[in-house]
Parts: structure tokens; sequence; C-alpha cells
């Protein structure tokens, strides 16, 4: 290692912080009215969100679909629906620059007292609605996911009441792109059988659901999984539960998402019931995709009180994102790497208020930020949230806390569920379909900024403020501004990685054990400022 003497003074030019792509973080409402955000997708850099409101519109709760820019400017903001509850549960971006959104209605059914049909819309890149369809029978029918398939149809899952084998199905529906109903099923045995998420295998053209059942002597509500060809024939359903001798169960899958392993696995969250610490933890499930074997499974210890992964989604490091709900209603989320192992974890209270939270949806952005969507609430309404966070410790700006129980990650690995084939029935149904139903008008939601702030890569400052003396072993960050503290220096490799965390007010960083190579540093002061560059060890 090269032994460098004198003080190095980096200024940005050297640094080339100039040339990083800007992060700018926030935490922002929009709404009130009974808003709420399920979904989100992520549109080169803008932000679309889908989920309800009664803000404007025909009546009741309508799908309220809104697209903001990288800070969380509307761009625009639709309703759709009619004069009772319609919801949007997911949006997924279409192969045509549009936008496939899927939900449920109570103003389009097919007779009178009917509960709710599948909604499905389907809107241009600029928020046109270009067809929507009402689909289901004479009782309670929502659909909870969506997918665009390899040849470009409409994989949707959810719920139905109005047909099949128990009191409560999984309900499979597939769409040309036009919109046209090419088939649907209704799958599960005798108690609820419900599905929250899908994917297509990687490979095959095989279509993999989650979700949970009552039935099948599950004792309790425990994790369903369905596997089908892409006709819609059922090949295979498994039911996942570990050996306990609790007799009421609360276990269940929310979503699933293609894995990492070169072989094609897949990963799924949801939310154990049987947590030692609170009422029910977020958990990883890792299956191969193809022979839908476990490969892990870790489940994630949060704050006391009840948690739920609401989403999942691969990250560009390699490991996973989870966005959900942990705590008394508190949104939270996790990143972990490609094994299941803990990276960073928070949650975000409403500072300053009374309300609390849910947590429904979270991505990666293209500059590998994170974006998160859901609701605060308080006991008479509810807003849509939108959070965008930095790269490295999903930092928002505003005092967010660490997620785990006493500050530290505690983690169940290697748990070992066990796996049982059930025999499902296959109903298919004869259903109602109403074509271009729904009023769209333009939302104008009140748009609440709770904090925004420059990120960890955005923040210019004068490099005589703070300067790096870098010696053989190691690294003394110098603030010049002697009315601030240096109160934490975090060092990242060039793959997001944090590699060294200081101690409180320790102003040196040691580089023993550290490759040859550039790193990257982020140091906040007590005044909340923070200073980021670059440096290299030889």
């Amino acid at each position: 290692m090269k032994t460098y003497t004198g003080t190095l003074i980096l200024t940005l030019s050297l640094l080339f912080v100039n040339h990083v792509f800007s992060q700018s973080v926030f935490q922002k409402t929009y709404g009130g009215l009974t808003s709420i955000g399920y979904s989100l997708e992520v549109d080169s850099s803008n932000f679309v969100i889908a989920g309800t409101t009664s803000i404007s519109g025909a009546g009741g709760q309508d799908v309220f679909v809104m697209k903001t820019d990288n800070d969380g400017n509307i761009l625009w903001a639709k309703t759709i629906g009619g004069n009772k509850d319609d919801i949007a549960y997911s949006i997924k971006k279409a192969s045509d620059g549009g936008f496939i959104i899927v939900g449920s209605t109570a103003s389009y059914v097919s007779v009178v007292g009917d509960n709710s049909n599948v909604y499905i819309i389907k809107m241009d890149a600029i928020g046109n609605v270009e067809w929507t369809r009402s689909i289901g029978g004479n009782d309670k029918d929502e659909a909870k996911d969506v997918i665009q398939t390899y040849d470009n149809k409409y994989a949707i899952v959810g719920n139905t009441k109005s047909f099949g084998a128990g009191n409560e199905d999984v309900y499979l529906i597939e769409l040309d792109s036009t919109g046209n109903l090419l088939w649907d099923y209704a799958m599960g045995g005798a108690g609820n059988d419900l599905g929250n998420g899908l994917i297509q295998h990687f490979a095959a053209s095989d279509i993999i659901v989650v979700g949970s059942t009552t039935g099948f002597s599950a004792g309790g509500e425990i994790p369903y999984l369905i596997k089908i060809s892409e006709l819609g024939a059922l090949l295979n359903s498994y039911t996942y539960d570990l050996a306990t001798s609790v007799s009421t169960k609360k276990r269940y899958f929310t979503k699933i998402a293609r894995g990492w392993s070169p072989g094609g696995s897949c990963v799924i969250t949801g939310s154990d019931g049987l947590g030692t610490i609170g009422d029910a933890q977020h958990f990883i499930l890792n299956l191969s995709a193809a022979s839908l074997g476990i490969n892990w499974m870790k489940k994630y210890y949060m704050n006391s009180g009840a948690g739920e992964g609401n989403s999942i989604q691969f990250t560009a490091g390699g490991g996973y994102i989870i966005g959900g709900t942990m705590g008394v209603d508190r949104p939270a989320m996790i990143t972990v790497d490609y094994a299941g192992d803990v990276l960073e974890t928070k949650f975000y209270p409403d500072l300053g208020t009374s309300s609390n939270g849910k947590g429904y949806c979270a991505k990666q952005v293209d500059n590998n930020q994170f974006v998160f969507t859901g609701m605060r609430y308080t006991a008479s309404d509810s807003s849509l949230f939108l959070i965008k966070t930095d790269s490295t410790d999903l930092s928002s700006g505003c005092q967010e806390q660490p997620g785990f129980f006493n500050g530290t990650a505690s983690v169940s690995a290697n748990m070992s569920p066990i796996a049982t084939s059930q025999t499902s029935i296959s109903t298919s149904v004869t259903s109602f379909i109403a074509i271009d139903s729904g009023m769209v008008a333009i939302a104008n939601p009140v748009v609440t900024t709770i904090c925004s702030n420059v990120g960890v890569d955005d923040y210019i400052f004068d490099s005589n403020v703070l300067q790096l003396n870098q010696s053989e072993s190691a690294i003394d960050f110098i603030l010049s501004d002697k009315t601030d503290e240096i109160k934490s220096i975090d060092v990242y490799s060039v793959l997001g990685s944090k590699v060294r965390i200081s101690i409180e007010t320790n102003q040196t960083i040691s580089t023993n054990g550290l490759s040859k190579g550039v790193y990257f540093y982020r140091v906040v002061t007590n005044n909340k400022i923070p200073y980021t560059g670059k440096f290299i060890v030889k």
C-alpha cells in the first residue's frame, strides 16, 4: 500500500462527484379523503402509482392512478370508476409503454346486490384509458396481481366467492392484449383459498401463483402455491408450513418475484404469524422455480407488533428489496443480499403527527435508489404516501429509524418449512363481462411534503470545509467548521456494500483490510449536513 504524506484535499472535480447521478430523497403524501397507494411502477425516472381515492370521481372510492416525476411532483392523476367502491391493487408496465391495472369494482357488477367483480384497466403511457373490463359472478370477486406474459397476454390472479369448491377460491384469468377473455378458473379446496401474486416461469410458459389457504387440514391460514400451464391447466399445488403444535396459524404468501439463481429460482415474501418477537414477522422463502423445492427460508424479527412483507423485487446488487409494514402499523423496507442476509432496514414514522401507516409496494429506481408507496392514516382519514430513499441505507431525510428489534438484525436462518403436495380442484367458470365501464376524471390531490433533501451523491460542498488526511492505514476526516461536528462516517464499495462504519464522534476510518480500488464515503454532521465523495486505496 502506498504511503501518503501531508493533507490530501479532495475537491469535487478530483472525486468526480459532479458526474454522479443526482439522488434527491423525499417523503410526500397525496390526497386525504381515503387515498391509498397499493402498487407502483418505475417508468424511466418517473413513478406511476395505483390505488384508490375519494378525492374526486364518480362517487364512493374510485381507482386512482398518478404519475410523478423523479422528485414526486405530479405529472398527471386520474380517477376511474362508478358510483360505488372501485379499487386498484396492482399496476404493471406493458410492452407497448402503457400500463395494465387490476383490482375490484362494486360499480359494474352482474346483478344488483353483487359484492364486487374483478376490474381490469388498460391505460396508455400518458394516462388515457384504452379499455376496461369487469369480470366475475354474483358474489365477491377481486384481482390482486397481474403480469404480462411472454406472448403479450395478461395473466391475473385474485379471489372469488362466486365460483369454486370452497367458501372462497383462487381466481385465475387470462386476457389477450386487447382485453378479450381467453380463460378463467377457480382453484382451491374446501376452505378459504386466496391468490395474492404470480410470476411466469423463466424457461417454460408455466405460471406460479402464491397466496394462502385454510383448507387441506391446515389448522389455520397457511401459505399456498399453485403452478398452472399457460392455458390455465392445473399442474401442481403445495402448502408450506413449519413443524409446530400451535393450533391457530396465520401465515401467508403475499408476492413472488424471480430470484437470482442461474438455474431459475423464485422468492416469496409474506407474513409468519408465529413470530417470537411481536405478533407476526416478514420472511423470504427461496424456491426452485422448476421443481418448487425449498432452497432456503429466513424470517426477519422487526420491532414488536404485527409485520408483513407486501412486495418483493430483486435489486441490481444481486439481492432483494421487501416493502411492507412493521410494529404498530409503520411502513418499513428491508434490503437483503442474494442469500437473504440483511443489508439495511428502516421504518418510516410520520414524524410530528399521530398518524400510523402501512407500506404496500417498494421498487428500485434506475439509479439504484428506492421508492415506496402505501398509506398514512388517522382515525378519520388516510393519504397515499410516496417515499424515495438513497441507494445505500434507505434514508429519506426524515429521521427514519432502524427497523430491527433493539436495533439489532435478528434473523432465523435455514428454517425448514414442510412442503406438502395437495390435490386442488380446478373449476372452469363462465363469468359475466362488462366492457368499457368507468367514468374517467382528472384528479387534483393535495400534496404535502413531509421532508425533502439532497441525497447522498448530490450534496455539493466547499472542499475547504471537509478535508481528508490519508495515511497508509487510515483516513482522518477533518471538518473546518468549528460550529459543527462529525456524527458518522460510512464507507461503501463500488457495488454499494457498506464496508466501514465509524463510531460516534470518531473522525478516523481504518483502511486496513480494504482491497485496492475506489471507495465512496458519506459523512453526516450534527447539523445533519451530508458530505460525500470518493477516495482510492492503492
